[in-house]
């Protein structure tokens, strides 16, 4: 068990620190749609092993393009996030991306009639009002190394409205396939529209490989590397090793590593408005999506 921790410890390290740090880094030496073209294929030969050491079934011609089709919202996510990262800040589009799991479950409703409870209800209030206040918060002030510019943070919140979709798309896709088959097209996908849309982006913003330093080489395989294949493994060996609402908790810490990695390195700062409307935010996720589990956790140890 202690091992399956220290994976989702670690993992959540990847997806709430690397992660928007390299990519903050790398976007501003390769255009972001370029550098997620090249994040991606890198990503898909990383996780190559994965996807290929399992039994696949059920991969024939029409099931693969609907594959392909399902993966579309999570590409439009990596390329909203790629953009907007560039105008706000790691800890902001992590503080956003806490609310996704909020966004899966209002989408559900809609789409497939789940249930919303006086729980869910309440932590929407409470997630949608820290979302305002922070989104205010970068437009009345000048304090962009905190709150990030309106666009930027508009542009984060696209990214996270394309991947909560994502997920509720593909609720059906995990049930005929395994983690890595749907991971792997999702990787494939995003390679393949990514390059087709390179071209024009660097017909607007131009880009030598000698003006490409060390740093932007780094920072893309960096990311391509952690954040997919060894963050995938990682998560996976995680819930083997405790259960999947055990890793759901770990997402919570996302906002805080990237508080503790962007300082030094970005030299962003937070604020106590920061915290407050982070607060707001992952309480209200916290009571829409985890209380319930939590409750009755609780309930049946003290029994």
């Amino acid at each position: 068990m202690w091992l399956g921790l220290l994976a989702l410890f670690i993992a959540s390290f990847f997806g709430g620190a690397i992660t928007p740090i390299l990519v903050k880094l790398g976007v501003k030496e390769i255009p972001p749609l370029t550098f997620s073209a090249m994040r991606f294929f890198l990503a898909t030969i990383f996780f190559t092993p994965f996807f290929f050491t399992q039994k696949i079934d059920n991969l024939n011609r029409r099931n693969i393009f609907t594959l392909f089709l399902a993966s579309i919202p999570f590409t439009l996510n990596i390329a909203f996030f790629s953009v907007g990262i560039q105008f706000t800040t790691a800890v902001m589009s992590q503080i956003f991306y806490a609310s996704g799991s909020l966004i899966v479950a209002i989408l559900a409703y809609l789409f497939f009639k789940d249930q919303l409870n006086r729980y869910k209800i309440a932590g929407l209030i409470l997630a949608l009002f820290g979302v305002v206040f922070l989104i205010e918060r970068s437009a009345a002030t000048q304090q962009t190394l905190t709150f990030g510019t309106p666009l930027g943070n508009i542009l984060i919140l696209c990214a996270v409205f394309s991947y909560a979709s994502y997920l509720v798309i593909s609720q059906k896709m995990t049930k005929m396939y395994t983690p890595q088959t749907t991971s792997f097209f999702s990787f494939v996908t995003s390679a393949i529209i990514l390059a087709i849309v390179s071209p024009i982006e660097l017909l607007i913003r131009p880009v030598t490989f000698e003006s490409v330093t060390m740093i932007g080489i780094y920072s893309l395989l960096g990311v391509a590397l952690f954040s997919s294949a060894l963050y995938f493994f990682l998560v996976q060996f995680g819930i083997k090793r405790t259960d999947a609402f055990t890793a759901s908790l770990f997402h919570y810490t996302a906002p805080f590593f990237a508080a503790i990695a962007a300082a030094p390195i970005l030299g962003e700062k937070s604020t106590v408005s920061l915290a407050f409307g982070g607060f707001l935010i992952i309480l209200g996720v916290f009571l829409a999506t985890t209380y319930e589990q939590v409750r009755k956790y609780l309930k049946s140890v003290l029994q």
